[in-house]
Order: C-alpha cells, then sequence, then structure tokens
C-alpha cells in the first residue's frame, strides 16, 4: 500500500510517503501553498506505476467547532485550503482521500488533544491557549524521534509538520480505512488535556521565545 499524509498549514506543509514499511518526508513552502502541494503530490501519484493501485491521501480535516477552539486565529482559512487541496487530488487524480481529526489521530498514540492552565485566572488561560499550540507540536516532534526505526522513518525529520504527517500514515495504518470513518465520528467526545501548572506557565510565558506571542 502507498499512503501520502499531508499535515496543511498556511505557511507549510508537512508530507509524508509510505512505501514498504519505509517512510519519506518534506516540509513544502510557497506562496501559494494550495498549488504547491497539489503539483508535488500530484507528480508523486502520475509516478506510480499503471499496474498498481493508487495511493491513499491522509489528511488532517476540521469539525465545524474549530473556530471555537482555534489557537491560531486561521482555522476558516485553513479549512478552505485544505478542502481546495482534496478535491483537486481527489476529483482530478481519482485517488481516495482519507481525512482525520486532530483528536482522532491523536488518540492512536495517546497524545494530549489541548491544554489548560491549573486553576481559573485568566491571564494564565490565556497563556496556556497561546503556548498550547508549540506544546503539542513539541510532544508529536519527540514521539517520532523517539520512534524512528519502529516507524521506518529512514532520515530525521525537519519540522513538526513532518512529524504530525508521519503520525497520520501510522494512525491510519493503525486503524484501517474501514474504521476511520466510525472512528472519527465517536472521536467526538474524545479529549486528552496536556496538564500545566502557574509556574509552568510563569515560566515559559517569561521566556524569549514565547514572550512576544502573549
Amino acid at each position: 500500500m502507498r499512503i501520502i499524509s499531508l499535515n496543511i498549514t498556511k505557511k507549510s506543509t508537512g508530507l509524508a510517503t509510505y512505501y514498504n514499511g519505509v517512510v519519506h518526508t518534506e516540509t513544502l513552502t510557497g506562496y501559494d501553498m494550495a498549488a504547491v502541494v497539489i503539483e508535488r503530490v500530484g507528480s508523486y501519484i502520475d509516478r506510480v506505476p499503471a499496474d498498481e493501485q493508487k495511493p491513499v491521501i491522509v489528511v488532517e480535516w476540521y469539525s465545524e467547532t474549530l473556530k471555537h477552539n482555534d489557537r491560531t486565529n486561521t482555522a476558516e482559512e485553513l479549512k478552505r485550503l485544505v478542502s481546495t487541496i482534496i478535491q483537486e487530488l481527489h476529483y482530478k487524480k481519482g485517488v481516495p482521500v482519507v481525512g482525520f481529526m486532530p483528536w482522532s489521530w491523536r488518540k492512536v498514540f495517546e497524545l494530549p488533544t489541548n491544554v489548560k492552565a491549573d486553576g481559573q485566572l485568566v491571564k494564565y488561560q490565556m497563556v496556556a491557549r497561546t503556548i498550547g499550540h508549540d506544546i503539542l507540536k513539541r510532544q508529536s516532534v519527540d514521539l517520532v524521534r523517539n520512534n524512528k526505526k519502529q516507524i521506518g522513518l529512514i532520515h530525521d525529520i525537519t519540522s513538526d509538520d513532518e512529524a504530525e504527517a508521519v503520525l497520520l500514515v501510522h494512525a491510519f495504518l493503525s486503524l484501517g480505512i474501514s474504521e476511520v470513518h466510525t472512528s472519527m465520528l465517536e472521536d467526538s467526545t474524545y479529549y486528552k488535556t496536556h496538564q500545566l501548572t502557574r509556574e509552568d506557565l510563569r515560566l515559559l510565558a517569561e521566556s524569549s521565545e514565547f514572550i512576544d506571542r502573549v
């Protein structure tokens, strides 16, 4: 089986390809992200021998509630971007496309799906919301780098987008195509929280890495 997974964002997209147990990754960048992704994935699809099955495309998809928990304030734009890419690849290239909600694929690896502060003080909740995206991404990177051999990765990842593309591949392999849609429907109530203490938040908020964004 050939799998192409995409962790799509406005500025960069993590791409992972899987074939015969081996995973390759790359990060795609460009002004017109939809065009960049469609061209790169399309060229991969076109190189598959005619007598072999076309790859399955696996993408991270988003529910209607994403805008209520939008850590990066780009939810609607991101959904439109993903939709454009999916339609182009599915209808023009004739490949099956499977979408994973973020909590659905993260559940496979028992990764947290959100970040909350210890306590109810507004300023700490705001800091948690700001840095939560970075914390969750970092956990994905650590998981992939600590399990390179087991997941068939032959070189190191260069971005968190690549890490999550790799995890999308293995989430799909773990569930199987017949179980994916059922899993997505059932997982709407699944949330695992990474709990931060007030001291964690204070230290992170004061660090140069995060202070410009808080």
